[in-house]
């Protein structure tokens, strides 16, 4: 008796694998958006000690180039770190900014991240901000340069 419950047992766990190994192929597809438009400086993300934010800003085809201002800013609207001054992002170019967390002396939370967010504001044809601006803004560790979070916007995929 004792065998045979073990068989049933096992027949039963491999029937219930293959159903959901089933289940998860049918399972329908769809398009990953991020919790957040970067642009819009309206999300907010933790930034502990041992991490950096980067801010990255592409133009991806606009032949003019853009220009832009970028602010990280704390919980309370003030910046962590700027511009100095504006900033061309030529056609094909990207440009990287980034925010050290082990730099930064502002207000940390009771887990010792401080919540930032960050800010773009940018010039160029109207038409073209819309179809070849985007913006990513990640935290990575410092020590293994692992990316923990990710914000990706680009106006073509809202």
């Amino acid at each position: 008796m004792n065998k045979r419950h073990a068989f049933s047992k096992a027949l039963m766990s491999g029937a219930l694998a293959v159903a959901m190994v089933g289940i998860w192929a049918a399972w329908p597809t769809g398009t990953v958006k991020a919790v957040g438009d970067p642009a819009d400086g309206k999300y907010g993300l933790g930034l502990a000690r041992g991490q950096t934010a980067r801010l990255t800003v592409i133009n991806s085809g606009e032949e003019r180039g853009f220009i832009l201002d970028w602010k990280f800013l704390d919980g309370e609207g003030n910046p962590l770190a700027q511009s100095d001054g504006t900033v061309e992002v030529s056609p094909g170019q990207m440009k990287s900014f980034d925010l050290d967390g082990n730099s930064l002396g502002a207000l940390r939370d009771r887990f010792g991240r401080i919540q930032f967010r960050a800010k773009v504001a940018a010039w160029g044809q109207r038409r073209d901000l819309n179809r070849d601006f985007q913006i990513l803004v990640e935290i990575f560790d410092n020590d293994t340069g692992k990316t923990t979070a990710a914000i990706y916007s680009s106006p073509e995929s809202d």
